[in-house]
């Protein structure tokens, strides 16, 4: 486990080989099993891991991701990213939902750059014309 320049409050947990910098986990959220995570805020009870990648994101509570990447995203509450699914620049700030299976939201390059971004579920605003 390597923690650096990080702020943990009461009953979170970094566990189990991960790499973790520049991030703060609020009550009860985890990063676990491998993860690397770089510039992340975790809400309470949010939880990342196992093997997941994130950086520059915003997860909201009860929000997790397992086996996924997530970068420069807001993402949650009660939402879900599993089995290899990428979520690049994607605002979802009334998240409850799930996204899996080799999806990829917001990024058509293999860059991984926040070039774009996209608004997904609810909480997004559309424009009436």
């Amino acid at each position: 486990i390597y923690v650096n320049s990080s702020v943990l409050l009461p009953g979170s947990t970094i566990r189990d080989g991960c790499t973790v910098s520049n991030s703060l986990l609020q009550w009860n959220s985890t990063i676990a099993s491998g993860t690397d995570a770089s510039s992340v805020f975790l809400m309470e009870r949010a939880e990342v891991g196992p093997h997941s990648l994130t950086s520059d994101s915003i997860f909201g509570p009860d929000s997790h991701v397992s086996g996924g990447e997530v970068r420069c995203s807001l993402f949650g509450p009660n939402a879900n990213s599993h089995h290899q699914s990428l979520l690049i620049g994607v605002l979802w700030p009334l998240g409850r939902g799930n996204v899996g299976y080799g999806s990829n939201v917001g990024s058509n390059h293999t860059g991984r750059i926040p070039d774009q971004e996209t608004s997904v579920g609810e909480g997004t605003v559309r424009s009436s014309e």
